[in-house]
């Protein structure tokens, strides 16, 4: 794992996101798979992406969605299925939350199954669920 692991190349740079693969990922997922091409790469226009490498393939991915202050909201989180459950989503949220321009913002995310990965790193259940509440899209 930690060979693996070693060999990962972070970047939270826009040109260097393999759109193709974030796109196919992306719809793989039953978060996502309605999503069209053209609302993936918008969503990733205006975001704060992460992608991680291992010798210029990409093979993960995480979106953050910001205002550099007081909220960031972490999703459509992805590692390629031959690369799960060997730390990089780990290395890619360590990368997260280590940058200073995020230090002071609250962190939200769902998650269906992933709730250990995240405790790790300090995220908890809400336990007022009630506070929250969201207005889906509509699709046309």
């Amino acid at each position: 794992m930690d060979h693996i692991k070693s060999k990962i190349v972070i970047s939270a740079s826009y040109s260097d996101i393999d759109k193709d693969f974030v796109i196919d990922e992306l719809q793989k997922t039953y978060w996502a798979n309605s999503r069209s091409k053209e609302m993936i790469l918008l969503s990733l226009s205006h975001s704060l992406c992460y992608s991680g490498f291992i010798e210029n393939k990409q093979i993960g991915f995480m979106r953050i969605v910001t205002d550099y202050s007081t909220i960031a909201y972490l999703c459509d989180v992805i590692i390629a299925e031959e690369f799960q459950s060997l730390g990089i989503a780990q290395k890619m949220l360590s990368e997260i939350f280590a940058n200073p321009e995020l230090k002071s913002v609250n962190w939200m995310l769902r998650t269906k199954d992933a709730h250990g990965l995240y405790q790790k790193f300090g995220f908890t259940p809400t336990t007022r669920p009630e506070r929250y509440m969201e207005r889906s899209q509509v699709l046309i």
